[in-house]
């Protein structure tokens, strides 16, 4: 955050204590962990800020026990500060006027005065359900917004990460005004999109993940906000399984040889052979090793002070290098670098490693069938197999296996039970996708029928009363395939 935002622009921690049930006893070794952290920055210092107040409860014994009591009820008092006589005159009138030292208020003259001690402001508690409360400013520990374990089961969706409604309407009031733009960009379950629009603001959802995308599509429809999904081809999705990747690469570019020449050490993938340059090292990021994939003045300074310059004792003439990236810093940035500070006589080519791997995507299978009656149009999904989902069971399972009592995970011959969602499109052949039907699965089997739960169990069929054009699953682990119908 210092880094997007700049240090100096470091506003205000708050501490978010999520409250727990009553009676609710923790077995933590060291603690028990019941508050988040919550980091305030700006842009600048022309940020908006509309505060925020909260409700202070009291029962009928803590109103007597900390605030004075007369017939009309409990209150608190401040400094009278700047008002006028006049106004003083009329809050006394409405025996809104107290006295410390039990001065007596009089009015001679047509000034108020008391006989002793100082004049003071009364601020009544409201009552609201039989307790006391006042509105209070927010300072920044916040101990009045329930954790979402303790919210109704109207707004839980079953989302690990998932923040309570009244967080983020706390923070979005706060920093910003009806119509402006509020982002999150690791967006979750949707929380920030669904409020903002309660709140009249416009918004902008972010998120990697499918089963994201998903939740708060579901939430905004139910919202009845207007919005659009858009996918960014930006090849980060297809990094899930980097190892593979990785195995893959030497069969995606083209040419490319991972048998080095003697001369050339492991820093380099592989090589190519080129009838201009001759032999020309390849370098490519490791995927399995997040901190590799940006490409900044550090990382291009080791390529061209440490490997390139190492290439005196390579028995052969290189005259070129090809540098893979998957994000980069600043590409004018980097190449300004390399004319300034490459001393030698090879060239450095930059290319964008995502170029390589836009969709290739190691798919699950799926095998179906469609039957049609006279209403009605039945898809059944026979078998259902996800390489990726099989790799990490089975990860699993080895894993489970050096313990002495492990549990061990299974798949059935059909593997219905590795999806989790279903969906027909009965209108488009292509472009963006209409559910016309669909089907979820919840963690105990039982499905949702276009946004309706069931106490039904899946058995692999889903029905619409046109006939379907594509089919939409999506695994348990948030990856989806589509499948066209073939026709007839």
């Amino acid at each position: 955050m210092d880094e997007v935002f700049g240090e100096e622009n470091f506003r205000n921690e708050i501490t978010w204590r999520r409250e727990v049930a009553r009676g609710m006893k923790t077995h933590s070794e060291f603690y028990s962990k019941n508050a988040d952290s919550i980091f305030i920055y700006t842009k600048n210092n022309n940020a908006i800020w509309n505060g925020s107040q909260t409700k202070k409860l009291y029962s009928k014994q803590e109103a007597k026990d900390n605030f004075y009591e007369d017939h009309i009820g409990f209150y608190s008092t401040s400094h009278i500060g700047t008002y006028t006589n006049d106004s003083l005159i009329k809050f006394n009138n409405n025996n809104r006027l107290h006295t410390t030292k039990g001065g007596v208020i009089t009015i001679e003259n047509g000034i108020l005065r008391t006989s002793a001690g100082t004049i003071r402001l009364k601020y009544y508690l409201e009552k609201e359900n039989g307790h006391y409360f006042k509105m209070s400013s927010v300072d920044n520990i916040w101990e009045d917004i329930r954790g979402i374990a303790m919210v109704g089961e109207s707004e839980r969706v079953d989302y690990s990460t998932q923040k309570p409604e009244a967080l983020l309407e706390r923070i979005i009031k706060a920093s910003s005004n009806e119509n402006m733009v509020v982002c999150d960009f690791f967006g979750g379950s949707g929380v920030t999109s669904k409020v903002a629009n309660d709140l009249n603001r416009r918004f902008i959802h972010c998120d990697i993940g499918i089963n994201s995308i998903q939740t708060v599509r579901d939430r905004l429809v139910e919202a009845k906000a207007d919005f659009k999904i858009l996918e960014v081809q930006d090849g980060l999705n297809l990094f899930r399984n980097p190892i593979q990747t990785m195995d893959k690469l030497s069969t995606m570019i083209d040419g490319l040889n991972t048998k080095n020449p003697q001369g050339i050490n492991s820093f380099w993938f592989g090589t190519i052979v080129n009838s201009k340059y001759g032999t020309v090292p390849v370098y490519i990021p490791d995927l399995t090793n997040s901190t590799k994939k940006v490409l900044d003045i550090v990382a291009i300074n080791e390529i061209i002070n440490k490997e390139i310059h190492g290439f005196d004792d390579f028995s052969g003439d290189i005259k070129k290098v090809i540098v893979y990236y998957v994000d980069i810093v600043d590409f004018d940035e980097i190449q300004k670098f390399i004319k300034d500070n490459n001393q030698t006589l090879i060239e450095i080519e930059l290319k964008d490693l995502k170029q390589v791997l836009d969709f290739v995507v190691v798919d699950d299978t799926v095998e179906f069938s469609l039957k049609e009656d006279e209403i009605l149009f039945e898809v059944k999904i026979n078998t259902f197999y996800s390489d990726r989902l099989k790799q990490k069971i089975n990860e699993y399972n080895s894993k489970q296996a050096l313990k002495e009592q492990g549990s061990h995970i299974s798949i059935s011959d059909d593997g219905l039970e590795l999806i989790e969602y279903i969906s027909l499109d009965c209108t488009h052949d292509n472009g963006i996708w209409q559910s016309d039907s669909e089907i979820k699965i919840d963690k105990n089997g039982f499905i949702s029928i276009d946004g309706a739960k069931t106490k039904r169990f899946w058995d692999g069929t889903i029905n619409s009363s046109n006939k379907p054009k594509r089919l939409k699953i999506r695994n348990i682990a948030g990856d989806e395939i589509i499948e066209t119908f073939i026709k007839c």
